[in-house]
């Protein structure tokens, strides 16, 4: 289901996660705002699709949380967001907005490009 506009539940969610960042002290609010920015115009570009997670990518957050959960931290969500990005590849998945510093290092280390908005201030 691709969204349409920046305005649906989803997107929603994904502001509340930046904030949280921003209350939590890992990102200044400048860097909420370009990454707010950034999602709005993805979003507006459509190139922001939500997909549904499969069996199949439970099975592979399990195994990536074995490959990494032993010397890194990777939570049992993010571990289902990298599945699901695994499955889509690198040909659909061109960018990913990220300000986790954990998550960013286990998503560049498996072959996917990170935008942090912590570095595009």
């Amino acid at each position: 289901m691709r969204v349409e506009g920046c305005h649906g539940s989803k997107a929603v969610g994904l502001h509340s996660t930046f904030a949280k960042k921003v209350r939590m002290g890992e990102l200044s609010d400048a860097a909420f705002h370009n990454a707010i920015r950034l999602l709005a115009q993805d979003f507006q570009d459509n190139v922001v699709e939500i997909t549904s997670i499969t069996d199949a990518d439970k099975r592979s957050a399990g195994m990536l949380i074995e490959k990494y959960g032993l010397s890194q931290n990777l939570r049992t969500l993010d571990a289902l967001q990298l599945a699901v990005m695994n499955r889509l590849g690198r040909e659909i998945i061109t960018r990913i907005l990220c300000a986790d510093r954990a998550f960013v290092s286990i998503i560049e280390q498996e072959g996917f490009t990170v935008a942090n908005p912590e570095h595009s201030q």
